[in-house]
């Protein structure tokens, strides 16, 4: 149990803790960002919200969005991306944008019920700015050997959350010796950077 409450403060507070993520989280957290207000500026002033709102809300799913949509499987680091690859990750962050947005509106509405306070255009619109901005780091670690430098903290942070999720696809966290093996190498490797 202390464990996994030691992995879950890690992951919770790493985008910004930790130097090696750090790049990686504020070029994920513009991206998604600019591409957010861009689609909503094209779709009309009904699904307009300003830019801090868009911002406090990209900073949250990053710290959901692997651990929540580790039932999808393993995503390919951005150097690793292709084409193909990026257009099936707009599936993975449905969970994290759902919770984060009920999240949120609690706060100003108190408990309710989550389809009055999200649509569906606003969930589109959250997930293709989420894939145009791993789109746009896989364009960028493969055509910069010192942004897929500092886009690689990023990946190793995504691939540590998704590790230690209980949503994982293939095995139970924490239940087989080969997991255990992959995190404390995983764990290990953050500890040497």
């Amino acid at each position: 149990m202390a464990e996994a409450a030691k992995d879950i403060l890690w992951n919770s507070i790493s985008a910004i803790a930790d130097d090696s993520v750090l790049t990686s989280t504020g070029i994920t957290v513009a991206q998604e960002t600019v591409y957010s207000k861009l689609i909503r500026k094209m779709i009309g002033k009904r699904y307009n919200k300003g830019w801090m709102e868009l911002l406090t809300f990209s900073l949250l799913t990053s710290q959901t969005d692997a651990g929540m949509g580790a039932w999808y499987g393993e995503r390919p680091s951005a150097t690793q991306a292709g084409f193909g690859d990026v257009l099936k990750e707009v599936i993975r962050p449905v969970v994290s944008c759902l919770f984060n947005n009920y999240v949120v509106a609690v706060g100003s509405n108190g408990f309710h019920n989550p389809l009055k306070t999200f649509g569906f255009v606003d969930l589109l619109i959250m997930l293709v700015a989420k894939d145009l901005a791993y789109g746009g780091k896989a364009v960028l670690a493969q055509n910069s050997e010192s942004m897929a430098q500092n886009l690689a903290g990023g990946d190793n942070q995504f691939a540590r959350q998704t590790l230690v999720s209980r949503l994982l696809a293939n095995e139970k966290a924490g239940q087989s010796t080969s997991y255990l093996a992959k995190k404390e190498a995983q764990y290990s490797a953050r500890k040497s950077e």
